[in-house]
């Protein structure tokens, strides 16, 4: 499911690649919204055309960096055989490039990011291969913060947690903690500690997201969700309840809203028998986003638990009619608890 509309997706690519390119606005704009469209024709009934498309813009050149972000492995209903082909193709290419062309920093961080993405539909060795090409791109750039980062991210997903602490610390290093990087850098370790149970490590981490960030930007809604669940660990439910509050302000930014809205620290205060605040936050999230599972959810069980019967069972049958609806099991189980059969 794709959760980042049109105009979002554009602004925020942009955002990210203006700087490292010296192209006109207006010309990678238009640059930006074509790779967008082959994007999502990739899960459509074009997909195949769209895979095409991206394999010659690869072939005619594999160092362009905005073109692995748009590049998605075949998924149901329009995965077909045909584009299964297209899409190892354009892996080939890559593999081709580098091949040709092995001390070429920029090929092979493609290349790695490639490999990734393809990891989404076949794990393990494919992303030890992402990572090896990733650590490989690191040497022949040694002083690239996005690569660092990047390496940093795969480390982190694959459980290589000493690693990703070390990558993440090295970013900051070259980034001097400022910007963008430096903000992914603490969220990684702020997420890292809150696994390990290093509460006040973690909290430090998230605080810097939070200082380090102006205020629309699309991270601080998922730090003041950890920062809420590190104070409702730490007993402080108040703090917890103002953090919910200056999560829901973030998400609620009009360029942001596609991103979703964070629900854990919701969730753990229903649990904890808080229900008003996120009844309230689970409502504003589901008028900008009604289609999302998770606030549909939250909403559901905090009305379950609240007592208030009417309410939690249309949530939760709402809940099911939903595409994605991953605690299916458990509301079945209240539905059928609700209408007392």
């Amino acid at each position: 499911m794709l959760k980042v509309c049109r105009v979002s997706l554009v602004i925020i690519l942009l955002t990210s690649v203006v700087a490292a390119q010296q192209l006109d606005p207006e010309a990678l704009l238009k640059k930006m919204e074509k790779l967008q469209k082959l994007m999502f024709e990739q899960h459509s009934p074009d997909a195949d055309r769209a895979y095409r498309r991206l394999l010659e813009l690869v072939r005619a050149d594999p160092r362009d960096k905005d073109l692995p972000d748009f590049i998605t492995p075949p998924l149901p209903p329009f995965a077909s055989k045909e584009g299964g082909d297209a899409f190892n193709a354009i892996v080939d290419a890559y593999q081709q490039a580098v091949k040709k062309s092995p001390d070429d920093p920029d090929i092979r961080f493609n290349y790695a990011r490639l490999l990734w993405t393809k990891s989404h539909t076949l794990a393990g060795k494919t992303r030890s291969q992402a990572i090896e090409e990733m650590e490989k791109a690191v040497k022949l750039r040694p002083n690239s913060v996005e690569f660092h980062s990047q390496l940093a991210h795969f480390y982190q997903l694959t459980d290589r947690q000493d690693q990703a602490i070390t990558a993440y610390k090295e970013v900051l290093r070259l980034c001097s903690d400022q910007g963008d990087e430096a903000v992914q850098a603490h969220g990684g370790l702020g997420e890292i500690y809150f696994g390990r149970g290093k509460l006040k490590e973690a909290l430090a981490e998230f605080q810097r997201v939070v200082e380090l960030e102006r205020p629309s930007e699309s991270r601080s809604n998922r730090a003041y969700d950890y920062l809420g669940r590190i104070y409702l660990k730490q007993g402080d439910t108040k703090k917890a309840v103002e953090m919910l509050k200056k999560a829901e302000q973030v998400s609620l930014d009009p360029v942001l809203q596609s991103f979703g809205f964070e629900c854990d620290l919701a969730i753990e205060l229903v649990k904890q028998g808080i229900y008003d605040e996120p009844i309230h936050y689970f409502q504003t999230a589901l008028k900008a986003t009604p289609d999302q599972d998770e606030p549909r959810y939250g909403l559901a069980l905090a009305y379950t638990k609240k007592g208030d019967k009417e309410n939690a069972l249309r949530e939760w049958k709402k809940y099911l009619s939903l595409r994605y609806a991953p605690q299916d099991e458990e509301a079945r189980r209240y539905v059928k608890e609700l209408e007392g059969k």
